[in-house]
């Protein structure tokens, strides 16, 4: 991280700051995939190191996208701004080629308020500027390329949604309008970037949304729906499409996800934004057996380091006809396994166990609210 800020410090102008954390970011991105390529990193490593290496960017190009906005516009009062990861960002799950899902959440004292340049803006429109030179400053091609494509679909009421929303409306939008699926990404959120005080206060707010109490039910009949909408519309057989595969990664999340909404509110410890280790927190909980949460611990993983390999070697889907001897054999090694036959069977397995786990921990569950 001092590497980088001594690097932008004193960047000539904006675009060379922008070059020079580009530069940056994809020579130390490449450092990762190149230790995932050649077997010294698994997913438990590289996963949060490529998210603490999009934590560092960050907090570079924050700031120096809002200087951009203090130069034109002036300050805001007494404001702060945070930058909140979500999905495998806040999980620390982020592989070569993951998009960023990112919310960004903004506070000041007073009632309303406008900025004190020249050009004056109204808080809306100062803060929506702010965010939106930020997401340029992420996303947009230089001469050094792009660093990350930037979602931000999660952010309350989604693409009808402020891209900045205010401290006060993010609050109440979760505590009285938000979907569950929204509750349940929310178990991933991270303050990555900002000011202290306001990601405090973010931190004890998503604390006490996902701590509050909920009907177990009614909790498991909405995510077996939501699963159920989610295999119409994107399901599929083959088994190397790891996200969308009955038994995949939509099914050990939404497991984990399914859990922590329905009994943090007696064990708050349980909630981390990064799925293994939320299933490591339950183990003697009462929650679940420690030898099926093993098995779903080893399910992240395999899943997450099957994905690391093919997204650093591929530009597309995988599959096992059109692939090299190379990638096979790194395929099996990053899951165990001594040839890529076996790797296969390994997946197969675990997609099915997974699978079974689902029905037996969330699915019944829903059957039992249904049926009575």
């Amino acid at each position: 991280e001092s590497e980088l800020t001594s690097q932008v410090k004193l960047p000539k102008d904006y675009e060379d700051g922008l070059n020079r954390v580009r530069r940056w970011g994809k020579d130390h991105s490449f450092r990762i995939g190149l230790q995932v390529l050649r077997g010294i990193s698994r997913s438990d490593v590289a996963g949060p190191a490529y998210a603490n290496l999009a934590e560092v960017v960050i907090q570079a190009l924050e700031p120096l996208a809002r200087s951009q906005i203090v130069d034109a516009h002036g300050e805001i009062a007494e404001s702060a701004f945070v930058v909140i990861g979500m999905g495998k960002m806040g999980g620390r799950e982020l592989t070569a080629t993951s998009d960023l899902d990112l919310v960004m959440v903004y506070d000041f004292p007073q009632e309303t308020a406008e900025s004190d340049g020249k050009k004056a803006l109204d808080s809306t429109r100062y803060f929506t500027r702010l965010t939106q030179r930020f997401i340029t400053a992420l996303s947009a091609p230089t001469a050094e390329g792009m660093l990350y494509e930037v979602d931000m679909q999660l952010r309350p009421s989604g693409k009808a949604g402020p891209v900045a929303t205010k401290f006060a409306s993010f609050k109440r939008y979760y505590e009285e309008d938000a979907w569950i699926w929204e509750k349940m990404a929310l178990t991933r959120a991270r303050v990555v970037a900002g000011s202290d005080s306001l990601a405090q206060k973010l931190r004890d707010e998503i604390h006490g949304i996902l701590t509050a109490p909920r009907d177990i039910g009614s909790l498991a009949a909405d995510i077996v729906d939501m699963r159920e909408r989610l295999e119409r519309e994107k399901g599929t057989k083959d088994p190397w499409n790891l996200k969308h595969v009955r038994g995949g990664v939509i099914d050990v999340e939404f497991i984990c996800q399914f859990l922590q909404l329905a009994y943090a509110s007696e064990h708050p410890d349980i909630l981390d934004q990064n799925t293994a280790t939320a299933f490591f927190k339950m183990k003697g909980k009462g929650i679940l057996p420690n030898d099926t949460l093993e098995h779903l611990i080893d399910a992240a993983d395999l899943l997450l380091n099957i994905t690391q390999v093919t997204r650093i070697a591929l530009s597309g889907a995988f599959s096992p006809d059109d692939a090299g001897d190379g990638l096979l054999s790194l395929l099996a090694q990053s899951v165990g396994a001594q040839k890529f036959a076996d790797a296969e069977e390994k997946l197969l397995n675990t997609q099915k166990t997974i699978h079974r786990l689902f029905d037996e921990i969330v699915a019944a569950k829903a059957v039992k609210v249904k049926g009575s």
